[in-house]
């Protein structure tokens, strides 16, 4: 202090930083095309788990089809999408084909 004043100044602005992540999610599992052979109309599908991870947090997975989803013969396409809060995505997908026995 000199002569009562303070020779330090300090800025009083609030300063934010702000993290800009512009990695998408990793696909950790995915499974190959899946087959299955079915002697009814309707098949009620268990699909294989697909799993995410990112380096802040999984906020979003989308899936195109569901466990517990009926389907009659036919070749599908299944996709899950996986978002971060950033926006950034990861897609795992693959065909689902059911047979007539």
């Amino acid at each position: 202090m000199l002569c009562g004043k303070s020779l330090l100044q300090v800025d009083q602005r609030n300063t934010a930083f702000t993290f800009l992540d512009r990695e998408p999610p990793t696909l950790v599992s995915c499974p190959k095309d899946v087959h299955l052979v079915s002697d009814t109309k309707y098949t009620t599908v268990i699909l294989p788990e697909v799993r995410f991870t990112d380096n802040d947090k999984v906020e979003r997975v989308a899936a195109s089809m569901h466990n517990g989803s009926e389907v009659t013969w036919g070749t599908y396409d299944v996709k899950f999408t996986a978002s971060d809060p950033s926006g950034n995505t990861a897609v795992c997908a693959f065909k689902l084909r059911i047979l007539c026995k």
